[in-house]
């Protein structure tokens, strides 16, 4: 601790300064100076996602009090898209984690987590297809058929794949996924030429 000179009439009074060689944790010194005089206060700073609680540095008789940099909280969580808020409640203290919910033909993908005030909603993935049964007269994928069709054994919703019909059928269209539901494609017969 350095040491300040007062002045009191003909005399003078050593008052010790407080050593602030750094910030506190998780923060950083922000206006406070290097060594502050007794009496004297400053204002550190905190870093990103971090809050200040208790107010200012003071030195009191060569005393340090600080303030200490808390984790921000995540307040007024809402539901991810296509879900629900499940167990996860309307504010949450930053490393605390809650389960979201997803609505028919999602599925959530984790823990929903909130990190230094920020929340972070597992999101709700659409449901993908099992494509692993063959169209009458026909085939999905490569294996078994000589005419062979692209359709994976799952199918990402969104997508379509192709399915292979046997000779002298044809396909209705495409095999289409939509949040784990399929609507498969049929092999229907083709025309008789005259």
């Amino acid at each position: 601790a350095g040491v300040c000179e007062t002045r009191l009439g003909d005399a003078y009074r050593r008052q010790p300064q407080c050593n602030l060689s750094s910030g506190p944790a998780n923060g950083t010194l922000g206006s406070c100076p290097r060594f502050l005089d007794s009496g004297g206060e400053c204002a550190p700073d905190c870093n990103k996602g971090y809050f200040s609680s208790g107010g200012r540095s003071r030195c009191a008789e060569g005393a340090l009090s600080s303030p200490t940099c808390s984790p921000l909280p995540c307040l007024a969580i809402g539901a991810p898209e296509f879900g629900s808020i499940g167990d996860c409640p309307t504010s949450m203290a930053s490393g605390g984690s809650c389960q979201a919910q997803c609505i028919p033909g999602f599925s959530i993908s984790g823990r929903s987590i909130c990190r230094l005030g920020d929340f972070v909603h597992a999101p709700c993935l659409p449901n993908p297809c099992l494509t692993t049964e063959a169209p009458e007269h026909g085939s999905v994928g490569s294996r078994g058929s000589k005419h062979r069709g692209n359709c994976p054994q799952i199918l990402p919703s969104y997508a379509t794949c192709q399915p292979a019909c046997d000779e002298g059928y044809s396909a209705s269209g495409v095999t289409s996924c939509f949040r784990g539901v399929t609507t498969p494609a049929h092999c229907i017969p083709d025309p008789c030429n005259v």
